[in-house]
């Protein structure tokens, strides 16, 4: 009875791993809803930062961020979609106020400047 037991532990086991291993796999194939195409690699200089910036950098990498008016617009009724220094960017390095060489992109690529540009460790 209990060789049983094991067995469908190991059955479970290798059932559960496979399912994450296909959820992962398809989570690279679906656009990223910030990219607009599949996210890449994020940098592994990220690691170095605090975890409350990394907390935020997540969230900006989905636009699930307190820091987006885009966001904001979609939980809370009467917020715009604007930047609320500019009234014109849609995102955070688009704008006019605020100019930057940071793009979309350097979310993945260079986390530290652009939790140096956001201020995210204050």
């Amino acid at each position: 009875m209990y060789g049983c037991l094991k067995d469908t532990a190991i059955e479970l086991h290798a059932l559960s791993f496979c399912a994450v291993e296909m959820s992962v796999s398809l989570f690279y194939f679906v656009p990223n809803r910030v990219l607009g195409a599949s996210p890449p690699d994020i940098s592994p200089l990220k690691n170095l930062l605090p975890r409350s910036v990394c907390t935020t950098l997540a969230q900006l990498h989905f636009g699930h961020c307190w820091l987006l008016n885009s966001y904001k617009a979609r939980i809370t009724s009467g917020i715009s979609d604007v930047c609320p220094e500019c009234g014109v960017a849609e995102y955070l390095f688009n704008c006019q106020s605020n100019p930057t060489q940071l793009t979309l992109r350097d979310l993945w690529d260079d986390p530290a400047a652009v939790a140096d540009f956001l201020n995210l460790d204050n």
